[in-house]
């Protein structure tokens, strides 16, 4: 729902976080050895270097074989679902149904790993043995990756699909790569807080505009991590399109999060009371509830944690529409910045458990 731009700075957001955690903070292992290389390589390249420019120029090839993995296991467990779903009587949409078929070959990967380009390459080449590449039907036009996987299938023969991804969809991929590898080694967004989570309750408000406010609901502090309940109240507003309809915001959250005493934790959307944002409308305004967690613990000592949006940025699409159509421009409406206070008592509290 938000935008290629606001997408890679949150990436960015994330990889200086990695980089500059408190002491003795571990990451997700990462299952694949080309993945942990590329992530190492992430890691120690400078704040101030685009992730998605280097991973281009300088690891591309790397780049494109990360991400067409990704994309065959990904179409596999596709393909086994529908299979699974025609086989027990359940229906499949045609059009989903009739692009998924011929690559029925894909249903044995399910979740078995492709660990190097070679193995890669003879997938592709299974799947062309299988089928025409040439009479596969058009898939939906939405459905990048599966038009991608068709535009490989049709390349000549002799051909190098991973330099071809490389050189023609370099960008794609990449940033295809690098979020696959961040969100891999991010703790998962729902993981508990650990321990028995202490309350702290702000109750603050702060005005982005006279008519937009963002209140601090909840601070809580657990063994593993903290988390962060707000909510955001602004006026909906009529598209500038001249359409029906209300303009449908959405704020992704706080993306950095840092202590006094210099180090960063990794930021992520959660689930608030089973969905990633409650919305209702009342006399035209719009009040979006979100829970961000945190990752790892408060650090020994810290006394003060700053919450930073650089800047706060909406995105927009008209009421409605489905989450893919008619995105509207997104907004900025200048930097926030918030500070909370960790008493002594909770840090104690919480590394006792």
């Amino acid at each position: 729902m938000i935008s290629q731009a606001l997408d890679e700075r949150q990436w960015r957001e994330h990889l200086r976080a990695m980089r500059h955690l408190p002491p003795g903070t571990v990451l997700t292992s990462l299952s694949e050895t080309d993945e942990r290389q590329l992530l190492d390589e992430l890691l120690g390249l400078p704040d101030d270097v685009a992730p998605l420019r280097w991973l281009i120029a300088e690891r591309g090839q790397l780049a494109a074989l990360i991400a067409l993995r990704q994309i065959l296991l990904r179409l596999a467990r596709r393909a086994e679902g529908a299979a699974l779903a025609l086989a027990e009587g359940r229906s499949v949409p045609e059009d989903e149904w009739r692009a998924l078929a011929p690559l029925a070959p894909l249903r044995y990967l399910g979740r078995d790993p492709l660990p190097d380009a070679t193995m890669v390459r003879e997938t592709l080449q299974l799947l062309r043995t299988a089928s025409d590449p040439h009479r596969l039907p058009a898939s939906p036009q939405q459905d990048e990756e599966l038009s991608l996987l068709t535009a490989i299938l049709q390349l000549p023969e002799g051909s190098d699909p991973l330099h071809w991804l490389a050189s023609e969809r370099g960008a794609f991929v990449a940033r295809m790569a690098l979020r696959d590898v961040l969100y891999a080694a991010l703790p998962p967004a729902f993981a508990p807080l650990g321990g028995s989570p202490a309350r702290l309750r702000p109750r603050q408000t702060l005005r982005l505009r006279r008519d937009i406010r963002l209140s601090i609901d909840t601070l809580d502090f657990g063994r593993d991590g903290f988390a962060i309940a707000v909510h955001l109240r602004l006026p909906l507003e009529r598209p500038p399109t001249g359409e029906r309809g209300w303009r449908l915001p959405f704020w992704p959250g706080f993306e950095r999060v840092t202590d006094d005493r210099g180090y960063r934790y990794l930021i992520q959307r959660a689930e608030f009371q089973g969905e990633t944002r409650a919305q209702w409308w009342h006399r035209g305004w719009y009040r979006e509830r979100l829970r961000m967690t945190c990752y790892p613990a408060v650090s020994p000592g810290v006394t003060t944690l700053t919450f930073s949006a650089l800047p706060v940025t909406l995105a927009y699409r008209l009421t409605g529409r489905p989450v893919e159509s008619l995105q509207l421009p997104e907004r900025s409406f200048g930097d926030l910045t918030w500070q909370a206070t960790v008493p002594p008592k909770i840090g104690t509290a919480v590394r006792a458990h």
